[in-house]
């Protein structure tokens, strides 16, 4: 398929691709921005090494920090179903309830820092689930590494923030991908149009005044 097949293909079928595009784009743009609109709420973590009396298990601790992936494993703990588990039990919700609120975390690496986002659908209820997984997080990190401590630099706000809707972006994705399989389609049907023109046969036939005698060719009269 090349670009002139597209074009000769355009000129023809153009109505059938913006068909394709409006049938697939309008109803995503309606479905998704009907939904309920999502709320995120989110918070910083740095990890550092502990107070500890000696210091040489202080440099041996930073070195630890500084060569490990310490802070890839704080952010696999925030995203843990331990640490949801620990907020469902602490907030005392349904495996329902809990399954609406979405866990995203990374690393900031120069930094040793981790921030972490909690998007849901109810604002005030994202908030204290991401303060919840906030300590959830700190607790079963410093369980496992008790020569760290994760201090929480930045804790969520008090108001979740509500997230700008993707309708605009989805019927956009979708009349892109709609519009695509549609010049696949008309640049086949153009093909086989064209095909059978260029395979049709053109004939024409002059037929002058007069009758043709028995067996001679039409239009020509025999000789006196």
């Amino acid at each position: 398929m090349t670009i002139s097949d597209i074009l000769l293909a355009l000129k023809f079928w153009w109505w059938g691709v913006l068909l394709a595009v409006l049938v697939a784009a309008v109803p995503t743009f309606a479905i998704a921005d009907g939904r309920d609109p999502l709320y995120e709420s989110s918070g910083r973590y740095v990890l550092a090494p502990a107070a500890l009396e000696n210091p040489n298990d202080v440099v041996d601790a930073t070195g630890t920090l500084d060569g490990s992936s310490l802070v890839a494993t704080f952010s696999e703990i925030l995203e843990s179903t331990s640490a949801r588990t620990a907020v469902r039990i602490a907030l005392d919700l349904d495996e329902r309830d809990i399954a609406q609120y979405e866990v995203d975390a990374a690393v900031i690496p120069e930094a040793l820092a981790v921030e972490f986002f909690v998007i849901g659908p109810k604002p005030e209820l994202t908030r204290i689930v991401a303060e919840q997984l906030a300590v959830a997080a700190a607790a079963d990190f410093e369980a496992l590494y008790p020569v760290y401590r994760a201090q929480l630099i930045t804790a969520p706000a008090e108001e979740a923030v509500a997230r700008p809707s993707n309708a605009l972006r989805d019927a956009l994705l979708a009349g892109i991908a709609a519009g695509a399989v549609a010049v696949v389609v008309v640049v086949s049907l153009d093909r086989r149009r064209r095909q059978r023109w260029e395979l049709a046969p053109v004939t024409t036939v002059r037929v002058e005044s007069g009758d043709a005698p028995s067996g001679g060719a039409p239009g020509v009269r025999a000789p006196d």
